[in-house]
């Protein structure tokens, strides 16, 4: 399978988010905000690495309901592990054309199986759709933006006037890039198209 290598050395705030997720805010060594999306995708793909295939496979469903489109693609060559073709196709299809290989592995996959096959492939695709979607994305990013708590407060998705975190590095955060960060992951976050390229990272270690 193929993976990402983050160029990056992932840096977490002073506490990790308690959610089903288990994500908090996360930034690099240059104090840049990573998306939990992208961090969800590398943890699956450690994960798989490792041989805990389900654990990689509910991280890609996660990572892809943000509208991670690169998570969709590996989800896909998963099942394709499986030898899932239907399945893996679809979800192939559902992270579009220029993502990775996929290109070059949908068409090499359409030509393996029959119209029947392919049939349920369009059937797969559809009901994927209903669950990772635009609109599904977008709400999927304001939920995990509310469930932000900062300095211990019990008020989750307001980031208080003044706020400011070290990070690991000493770097300082505050709360005004905080809030820049958040509403450009929900609203201004790439989802059609494939134009961000994680093909370069590499995560050395995330401390806690």
């Amino acid at each position: 399978m193929q993976r990402m290598v983050f160029m990056m050395i992932l840096l977490c705030l002073l506490a990790e988010n308690s959610q089903a997720v288990k994500i908090g805010m996360r930034y690099d060594e240059q104090g840049n905000f990573i998306n939990p999306d992208d961090y969800l995708v590398f943890t699956a793909l450690e994960a798989d690495k490792g041989g805990y295939k389900n654990d990689a496979k509910w991280r890609l469903r996660d990572a892809a309901e943000f509208g991670n489109k690169h998570a969709q693609y590996f989800m896909g060559l998963l099942l394709l592990q499986e030898d899932d073709k239907i399945n893996g196709l679809a979800w192939m299809k559902l992270a579009g054309q220029n993502i990775g290989n996929n290109n070059h592995l949908m068409a090499a996959l359409e030509k393996q199986l029959t119209v029947e096959d392919l049939s349920l492939v369009d059937d797969q695709l559809q009901q994927l759709k209903l669950t990772y979607n635009f609109e599904s994305a977008i709400e999927r990013r304001a939920r995990w933006k509310k469930s932000l708590s900062y300095g211990g407060t019990h008020i989750k998705g307001h980031v208080p006037i003044g706020w400011k975190a070290k990070l690991n590095n000493g770097k300082m955060i505050f709360a005004n890039e905080v809030k820049h960060s958040l509403e450009a992951f929900v609203f201004e976050y790439r989802y059609d198209s494939g134009e961000v390229s994680l093909s370069d990272f590499e995560v050395i270690e995330a401390n806690q």
